[in-house]
């Protein structure tokens, strides 16, 4: 991981008046509203891996190869993760 980005916020919001369209997107996971929304709580962060870090994100380095490795293995890459320590 190079240079830390900027500081940055996530929000969190409340659910109401969010839908999906599991037709397009990202499916389940991407969810709109249409209509102005109120933050209730705002973290700020000092770098993207802070971020992910407390968000419960854990973050892997790999190579290249080990990476291509991991896409292309038929068990997802469950077996290489396996060996992999995930940065502190």
């Amino acid at each position: 991981m190079s240079k830390p980005t900027k500081v940055g916020s996530i929000y969190l919001l409340s659910p109401d008046g969010f839908v999906n369209d599991p037709d397009i997107g990202m499916q389940e996971s991407e969810w709109h509203t249409d209509k102005p929304v109120r933050p209730l709580r705002e973290e700020q962060f000092t770098t993207s891996r802070e971020a992910m870090r407390r968000s419960g994100v854990r973050i892997y380095v790999v190579e290249s190869a080990t990476f291509a490795s991991i896409q292309q293995a038929a068990d997802h890459g469950w077996e290489n993760m396996q060996r992999i320590t995930p940065l502190a």
